[in-house]
């Protein structure tokens, strides 16, 4: 609610939460607050339909072809990690369908809520015919917005879609500014220190998501002529050669090398981008005040 109310006038929130949101106080107290929101749910959650669950009251809808997209392998141990939660796959493509409709859940006993059902728009998107030995691709998103027409619902998976790069964000300030390892001890000195890293962390996303674009961008686009001078003169004395149009993958792999990053390692991580744009950043301080004497 305090986002909602920070927010200038013509600007309206809508709440991104991961299937550890599908919990029905949390549901009734956005739906109460008049809150927008998409939230990934459990697709066996009951409904008031006859008890059914929320898949086979959409299962009714008839699909619509969807999308294909290339799922990125997986290995593992992020099965392991995650105690199977993120089941190991092979690098394919997924044929998806997706199907919306209105349902209505009941309140759980355990929930501490007063509000008897709540009623929202549920958007599903499944994969039919996964190959032989992987697990289906499926989505169940509950969310507040009215999902009339497949532009809707279209809307309604890309608002989750975004929550990918919210985390990256969240990544680049945690891991790439090392943030949670600054040992403050007083709010006032988090919120001070947030201040400070918040738009670092801003530019260090935009540095590594640019740079994992599909079409190449140029690094001028990122990166002042000053900078790019900068990173051009502190690279040649690491016998980094930057090429003459760097793109922005060019400039974040030379970023990288200053925080000790090997080119033949693949591409770097949030630690490594983090540490060498903090010196990229101080060594920029001391240029531009040089540059003034």
């Amino acid at each position: 609610m305090e986002v909602s109310e920070a927010l200038p006038a013509n600007v309206r929130a809508i709440h991104i939460m991961d299937q550890e949101a599908d919990d029905y106080h949390l549901l009734a107290e956005l739906h109460q607050a008049g809150l927008g929101f998409v939230v990934r749910a459990c697709p066996e959650r009951r409904t008031t339909t006859a008890g059914q669950r929320a898949k086979d009251v959409l299962a009714k809808k008839s699909a619509t072809v969807f999308r294909t997209v290339r799922l990125t392998p997986r290995n593992g141990r992020k099965a392991i990690v995650s105690r199977g939660g993120h089941p190991a796959r092979a690098e394919r493509c997924a044929t998806l369908q997706i199907r919306w409709d209105r349902i209505t859940i009941k309140r759980e006993r355990q929930a501490q809520s007063k509000v008897h059902e709540l009623s929202f728009w549920a958007v599903h998107v499944f994969e039919p015919r996964p190959p032989r030995g992987e697990e289906p691709i499926e989505w169940m998103l509950f969310t507040s917005e009215t999902v009339n027409t497949l532009a809707d619902a279209t809307d309604i998976v890309d608002h989750y879609r975004s929550r990918w790069i919210i985390e990256e964000y969240f990544k680049a300030l945690k891991t790439g500014c090392s943030f949670e390892k600054r040992q403050l001890t007083t709010y006032e000195g988090l919120v001070r220190a947030l201040a400070i890293f918040a738009p670092l962390a801003w530019r260090l996303l935009a540095l590594r998501h640019l740079a994992r674009a599909s079409r190449p961008r140029p690094a001028s686009g990122l990166l002042e002529d000053e900078q790019l001078l900068l990173l051009r003169t502190l690279l040649a004395k690491r016998r980094y050669a930057l090429p003459v149009d760097p793109t922005v993958y060019d400039a974040m792999l030379g970023i990288a090398a200053l925080g000790g990053h090997i080119k033949n390692n693949g591409d770097p991580g949030w630690l490594v981008i983090g540490r060498g744009f903090t010196r990229f950043v101080e060594a920029e301080a001391v240029w531009r005040l040089a540059r003034q004497i």
